[in-house]
């Protein structure tokens, strides 16, 4: 959980230069954006270093719990069908 919490965090400017390209495809909005290089440097220049990790917080909030259900769920099911399997021996 505290690896997939961290790997939020850090690749958080990357996913928010991603999605402003999605968006400016998709809708009138424009943030004049060529690339994903590219759109990281005008939010660095427009908006500073933090504005790179503008909503970080709510990514890292998201994948966490998101992260420890993935985690006990494939527990779970492999705890499942070991015991399934030493049933049918």
């Amino acid at each position: 959980m505290g690896a997939a919490s961290a790997a939020a965090w850090i690749t958080s400017p990357l996913d928010m230069a991603k999605l402003r390209l999605q968006v400016q495809r998709s809708t009138d909005l424009m943030f004049g954006y060529k690339h994903m290089v590219h759109g990281l440097g005008l939010i660095r220049e427009k908006e500073g270093l933090l504005g790179l990790w503008k909503g970080a917080g709510a990514r890292v909030a998201f994948v966490a719990p998101y992260s420890a259900v993935i985690i006990c769920t494939y527990d779970s099911i492999k705890l499942f069908l070991a015991r399934d399997r030493l049933r049918n021996m």
